[in-house]
């Protein structure tokens, strides 16, 4: 009987351990999904900025040969 309530205790243990585990795996996953949205905002931006300033650039180049 002791060592039936010994392995509940271990198993009860364990258990909690994996469920701290998960929730700090979970918190990690929630922190990299914002540096990853603010990554891809940040990307999206400069891509958009270059595009404009391609596009402004190519404006005044193309109107210098005229």
């Amino acid at each position: 009987m002791h060592e039936l309530n010994e392995s509940m205790k271990n198993a009860e243990l364990e258990m909690t351990n994996y469920k701290r585990e998960a929730e700090e795996a979970e918190l990690r996953l929630k922190e990299l999904k914002v540096k990853y949205d603010s990554t891809r905002s940040d990307r999206n931006l400069y891509s958009k900025q270059l595009l404009e300033a391609n596009v402004s650039y190519s404006g005044l180049t193309n109107g210098d040969r005229g």
